[in-house]
């Protein structure tokens, strides 16, 4: 008995801690214990903790809680929100844990006093197919909880991808994921019935069009499949259960798919219309080659008649555009060797003038000296000074008689003999 007992307590429903009656678990009725859903799952940086994100109903913001617990995104948690006093007399507040605060702590049956022979008293209690808000009774939770046996073995020959099944044995949270199935009416006993769903969706039984949300250890497939109508569409279905559908009840993950999905037949749509123009527009350039018959012939022709004065009058409008531009730069070509033959006429024009003008003043020079009345600018200032002495002392000195220099003086005496 001894290895039973310590299988029993490694799977966690061992009867440790006060015995509690079924007939007497209280409803929880605190504001703060609800169902919250798991947005994302982090490791705690040098620690064995996890951080998670949760939503919570009536909140615009995500609570914040650090636990060492076994979860995963995607799992829906009864989870408290501090401050609140939990059934056990625990009073939950918000503590600093591996140096981020926790906004509350996620409950097990220890905290909400249910008996542990069913649950697991190593694990939060996980409702997949719950509502976010309040927490169910314990009768519905034993609902979804209790599973047949036939159900795994159904789901097995189904072709169902679940670690459990994968393994042979099954493990708890895979039954909570079936027995919740089985509650909204998604998965069927039957085969009958299973073939009558294939024409018509399964999920007439979901209350409030609930739809079922992914299994924590199913590797994110989704059980939306088992409720869309089983006939050949339903190859659109892929491997991370981001099947085409309601967007409620799906994880980030799952809809992170379905964008991505939708975005890769998107891109295949495009190239698919790229790679059908492209092959029309070759066809009419080469021709219509193939079919002899006379009708196919002929709407061949037509549509690559069509398709073919389109691609000539762009191809012609592209051919006007390029002239227009060449013949654009030309002008401006031309105009600019204009301005610059202009300025250099004028460049040339002013360079000729000074030299017209060095050369009379170079003759007119050459002329005074011929004539002997040339004067350097030295001598210019000594007879402007030598007047203004002769001004002081009252000396009138006829103003043809004004020594203009050696030269000067000589011819005038020469002209005076000469009258003489």
């Amino acid at each position: 008995m001894a290895p039973k007992k310590k299988n029993a307590a490694k799977k966690g429903n061992d009867d440790s801690g006060p015995k509690v009656d079924p007939s007497e678990v209280k409803e929880i009725t605190a504001a703060n214990i609800v169902v919250g859903l798991i947005q994302s799952v982090e490791q705690v940086p040098n620690g064995t903790l996890l951080k998670c994100l949760v939503e919570v109903p009536d909140r615009e913001d995500e609570v914040f809680i650090i636990t060492n617990a076994k979860v995963e995104e995607g799992m829906k948690v009864i989870t408290a929100i501090a401050p609140v006093p939990l059934p056990n007399g625990v009073q939950v507040e918000v503590q600093t844990i591996g140096g981020f605060d926790s906004e509350g702590m996620f409950c097990g049956p220890k905290e909400l006093l249910w008996p542990h022979t069913v649950f697991r008293t190593d694990m939060p209690i996980i409702l997949p197919q719950a509502e976010i808000g309040e927490v169910p009774t314990y009768e519905e939770c034993l609902q979804l909880k209790n599973k047949p046996k036939e159900d795994n073995k159904k789901n097995k020959k189904g072709g169902n991808k679940m670690k459990g099944g994968a393994k042979g044995g099954g493990d708890d949270d895979d039954d909570d994921f079936e027995a919740a199935l089985r509650a909204f009416g998604v998965v069927d006993e039957s085969k009958g019935a299973k073939k009558k769903n294939a024409a018509a969706p399964a999920a007439a039984g979901a209350p409030n069009g609930a739809t079922a949300t992914s299994s924590p250890k199913n590797n994110g497939a989704s059980s939306a499949s088992a409720a869309a109508p089983a006939s050949s569409s339903a190859a659109g279905d892929d491997d991370d259960g981001d099947d085409d559908g309601p967007t409620e009840g799906l994880t980030a993950k799952q809809l992170a798919n379905r964008k991505k999905k939708e975005a890769k037949k998107k891109k295949e749509a495009e190239k698919k219309a790229a790679d059908e123009a492209a092959a029309a527009a070759k066809a009419a350039d080469q021709g219509a080659d193939g079919d002899d018959s006379p009708n196919k012939q002929s709407k061949g022709k037509k549509k690559q008649g069509a398709i073919g004065k389109l691609l000539a009058a762009q191809l012609q409008e592209q051919k006007k555009l390029e002239e227009e531009r060449q013949k654009k730069i030309a002008e401006l070509q031309k105009a600019e060797e204009e301005e610059e033959a202009k300025l250099q006429e004028e460049e040339e024009r002013k360079a000729e003038r000074e030299r017209k003008k060095k050369e009379e003043k170079a003759k007119k020079i050459e002329e005074q000296k011929r004539l002997g009345t040339y004067m350097t600018a030295a001598q210019k200032r000594q007879a402007a000074e030598a007047a203004k002495a002769r001004e002081a002392l009252g000396i009138d000195v006829p103003e043809d008689h004004h020594p203009k220099g050696p030269e000067l003086i000589e011819v005038t005496l020469t002209d005076e003999l000469k009258r003489s």
